[in-house]
């Protein structure tokens, strides 16, 4: 397989010597011909290997409440204006 690195290194804009060149020819072709053996490798369609590592879900469920009550969320609030928590202004100008 014939690897252009010089169009690679225009497109990449990098000054490459004729040493790095060689170099980064070996690389990737070194890449490709792994990315082409894992291509080849058998796959089976098991369900039973898709989770080697048995590991399981430890997140709690969710669980649908009516949510918190405003007066109290606004107590823990350092200012609000009784319907709203107020925060300092960060973006913009004045």
């Amino acid at each position: 397989m014939k690897i252009d690195i010089e169009k690679i290194a225009n497109l990449s804009m990098l000054n490459l010597s004729e040493d790095e060149k060689n170099e980064f020819n070996i690389d990737l072709e070194e890449i490709i011909s792994f990315a082409e053996e894992i291509t080849k490798a058998e796959s089976h369609n098991d369900t039973e290997n898709i989770n080697l590592n048995e590991l399981k879900n430890i997140f709690r469920e969710d669980i649908i409440t009516n949510g918190s009550n405003r007066e109290d969320l606004l107590k823990n609030a350092e200012t609000n204006d009784g319907i709203y928590i107020s925060v300092p202004k960060i973006l913009g100008g004045n």
